[in-house]
């Protein structure tokens, strides 16, 4: 609870994010008198980084009824019931996955996971990131057989639907700011089929899914789907090695531009079909894709064949 109005006008949006709270539960919370501790969370020495004591907790084992819940709850959980989210927006490999474990197995759990479970289903997943320290967490006890790795305490949110988790694991990423473009265009763009599923809305526009998803508690404008778009759909199968190694926003925009300005010489100079562009297009873009992408060697090579 903030003493300071503007201070906590401040940190409403972010912990809105973390909890899935809404403004009005968060105020209500603010206003009660509660004691707020710091215990580990199921490994010996960890310390927590965040208050726990704003929600209920439940004893190890007894996690019978958690579904009947309407509100998060702190439960107990095996690490091996808890399997990775197989959506995750992060694709490419966690940079810091070596420093993260180091810092588990010395310091234990800073950050407790937030996990939830499909209905009908018997394993929990992350609802919110979490999936390379749940990873490490279940290196960590694999190698060690450590009792005290075992079982994590961790907070338990309601299941909702798919698009919610998904886009709850994109804002945890947003907020790291270590998502790669091409993985938070994927998200995105996965995110639009299942609105579309979920709302049973189809097709839903680059403005509207904007919109839908700046709702959900994450910016985003029509403009950049659009680019996302252009990356995932055009770009990716021509120079997957370049996106993958973290071509970001600006080179694809340079890219975009490159083969609109090509693309209309081409015609200008009645070089050819549109076909016969497309395929020099792709040809030269799969010639050049390396980690190592560079736009003037693309650039001079389609200025030649025109």
């Amino acid at each position: 609870k903030s003493r300071s109005h503007g201070l906590g006008l401040l940190l409403t949006p972010f912990l809105s994010a973390y909890t899935g709270l809404s403004y009005d539960e968060l105020t209500s919370l603010a206003s009660m008198p509660v004691e707020v501790g710091y215990p580990s969370f199921g490994i010996a020495g960890g310390v927590s980084a965040m208050p726990v004591d704003i929600f209920p907790s439940l004893p190890l084992g007894d996690n019978t009824d958690i579904e009947a819940t309407a509100e998060p709850y702190w439960i107990w959980v095996n690490v091996t019931e808890i399997h990775a989210y197989e959506s995750n927006p992060r694709q490419c490999p966690n940079q810091e996955y070596d420093r993260i474990k180091a810092s588990i197995r010395t310091q234990g759990l800073d950050q407790p996971l937030a996990i939830t479970r499909r209905p009908g289903e018997r394993h929990y997943l992350p609802c919110a990131g979490g999936n390379t320290r749940l990873k490490i967490l279940q290196e960590l006890y694999a190698e060690s057989e450590d009792e005290h790795l075992l079982n994590v305490r961790c907070l338990y949110k309601p299941w909702v639907e798919e698009s919610q988790v998904l886009l709850a694991h994109l804002r945890e990423n947003e907020l790291r700011g270590n998502l790669s473009f091409i993985d938070k265009a994927h998200a995105v763009l996965e995110a639009k089929r299942l609105l579309e599923t979920e709302m049973s809305d189809s097709p839903i526009s680059q403005r509207r899914l904007a919109k839908l998803i700046t709702d959900r508690g994450l910016s985003i404008s029509h403009s950049m789907i659009s680019k996302m778009t252009y990356a995932v759909e055009r770009l990716l199968p021509l120079i997957p090695q370049a996106l993958g190694a973290g071509m970001g926003k600006p080179q694809v925009e340079k890219l975009n531009i490159l083969e609109r300005t090509c693309r209309q010489l081409w015609h200008h100079r009645a070089l050819g079909s549109d076909a016969e562009f497309e395929e020099t297009f792709a040809v030269l873009c799969r010639r050049y894709d390396n980690p190592d992408w560079d736009i003037h060697s693309l650039t001079a090579a389609l200025e030649h064949e025109i």
